[in-house]
């Protein structure tokens, strides 16, 4: 440390300068961090266009995913309805005579026939939000935030399109950019 008005070395803590005799301030010493600061790491802000450089390929996912929903209401739809109801038929004939009456087969069909048609109902839904997120339509990301919040627990590829959709569009920031996007288009 020197004196600022002579330029004598001065010794660290000292109050007054051996030379001139002038006053020296004490140097600011900055405050320690307490230890939760140090604790909090510093994150940088998000990219500004995160979402613009997602939205294709997320948008494509969707549509991928169902897609390949589609084809297990087809074979649901086709392969189910013939050989199932044959099969839980033939089954039936061999047990009680009784049980033989009651018609499995068609039940069994009428179940696989709710099933499909609940399943395409839900792959046709994911469609409209996957062309929603291309389009960008106001009402896109929140039903696509819906959608990967109910696709969650649908192993392995909805799980992973659900952490992916989540990680693209749930922030807030990616919120306001997506709304940005969506009154431009």
């Amino acid at each position: 440390m020197f004196c600022d008005q002579c330029g004598a070395p001065t010794e660290t803590g000292a109050r007054f300068c051996t030379r001139c005799g002038k006053a020296l301030t004490p140097a600011a010493v900055p405050p320690a961090a307490t230890p939760m600061q140090r604790a909090i790491p510093v994150s940088s802000p998000p990219a500004p266009d995160r979402v613009k450089r997602h939205l294709h390929l997320l948008a494509t996912l969707w549509i991928v995913f169902a897609a390949l929903r589609l084809i297990s209401v087809f074979w649901l739809f086709a392969v189910g309805r013939m050989f199932i109801p044959s099969f839980v038929s033939a089954i039936v004939s061999m047990s009680h005579p009784v049980v033989h009456h009651f018609p499995f087969g068609w039940l069994f069909s009428e179940s696989l026939g709710f099933v499909a048609g609940w399943i395409g109902f839900w792959a046709i839904l994911e469609v409209v939000a996957a062309w929603g997120l291309l389009e960008r339509a106001p009402w896109a990301r929140l039903l696509v935030l819906v959608l990967a919040i109910l696709s969650i627990l649908k192993f392995p590829l909805g799980t992973v399109l659900a952490i992916y959709t989540l990680w693209v569009l749930l922030p807030a920031h990616s919120g306001a950019e997506y709304d940005a996007l969506a009154r431009r288009a």
